[in-house]
């Protein structure tokens, strides 16, 4: 072959060979395009997945959260219903026992009024007129007790029904407490209350007040006890003081609790049957001031005793009205 040709055909076998190298590399640069293209779809796919993911875990992080915070309300209702329940057990257990102790108070002037009473029926002639003036007054007494007790029960009733009323009025609290004193028959009390401080109450409520916070000292304290007032501002501070033992620390917070009593078990009757003896006589207090917009406290005595006080609406909040003695 000439020489000639022999380079012409070296020369189509490059050309050809350039030709396949480039649908080669044509090929390649396709497959690439297509796997970038699968990668792409790949990487789509795990940024959805990822996404996915997120938003589970975001919805397991709500649920867990629900579910946590559900059982913080059902251990708070469930805390809040087991103290319900020993509340209740408590006040069921005060009630019997104020039923009890109730059922002791009214038997025991019924039992003397109907004691003195059938001993005279019987023994009227042979009886001197001493006597007959003893048992009469006793009788009296007793009576008075009685009405006194089954009106602190009544007032208990009306509070808790929401049925009490005020008939509020300028009232002298150094004439009302003198005059409380007198009908209660009690001779042994200091009122040391300036006869122009003036409070807004009840007539009827005051006295009770009054009636109640002195049964109290007399009956857990001692002498000297001492009635006193002051003017704070727009209100009056009434004070009852004593001068016995005190009252226990362990049991200062249930003071004005209904029914509640420092000597479970032991006779608690005061001289005038107002209820302070059942465990009423002080939550009436508190009840029968907050009626009239003031508040009540406690506080030691000093050197020795108690001081029970109430805050009620003084001459600011009264003034030009009439004052009832």
């Amino acid at each position: 072959m000439p020489d000639r040709w022999r380079g012409d055909a070296v020369a189509m076998r490059g050309v050809d060979d350039t030709d396949a190298f480039a649908r080669a590399l044509i090929n390649i640069l396709e497959d690439a395009d297509h796997e970038r293209e699968r990668l792409q779809l790949t990487h789509s796919a795990l940024l959805n997945m990822l996404d996915d993911f997120v938003s589970d875990k975001g919805r397991v992080d709500d649920t867990q959260r629900a579910t946590l915070n559900i059982l913080e309300d059902f251990e708070v209702a469930t805390s809040r219903l087991r103290e319900a329940n020993v509340e209740l057990t408590q006040l069921d257990v005060l009630k019997s026992e104020f039923v009890a102790m109730a059922s002791h108070e009214l038997r025991t002037p019924l039992t003397s009024i109907t004691g003195f009473a059938t001993t005279m029926l019987t023994r009227w002639q042979t009886l001197s007129e001493g006597d007959k003036y003893e048992f009469v007054g006793i009788i009296d007494a007793q009576s008075q007790r009685l009405s006194r007790l089954v009106e602190g029960l009544l007032t208990i009733s009306r509070i808790e029904s929401g049925a009490l009323r005020t008939l509020k009025t300028k009232i002298s609290v150094g004439d009302s407490a003198r005059r409380a004193m007198r009908e209660l028959g009690v001779t042994d009390v200091q009122v040391e209350c300036d006869d122009t401080l003036v409070v807004l109450a009840d007539p009827d409520h005051f006295q009770q007040i009054i009636v109640n916070l002195v049964s109290n000292a007399r009956t857990h304290g001692r002498a000297p006890i001492t009635i006193s007032a002051q003017a704070e501002a727009d209100r009056v501070s009434i004070r009852v003081t004593d001068c016995g033992a005190g009252v226990p620390a362990t049991f200062v917070d249930r003071l004005f609790v209904r029914f509640a009593q420092a000597g479970a078990g032991t006779s608690r009757a005061s001289a005038d049957g107002s209820g302070v003896g059942s465990g009423l006589g002080l939550s009436i207090v508190q009840a029968l001031v907050e009626a009239h917009g003031g508040d009540v406290w406690y506080e030691p005595n000093t050197p020795t005793g108690s001081c029970f006080g109430v805050h009620l609406p003084g001459t600011a909040a009264v003034r030009g009205s009439q004052v009832d003695a």
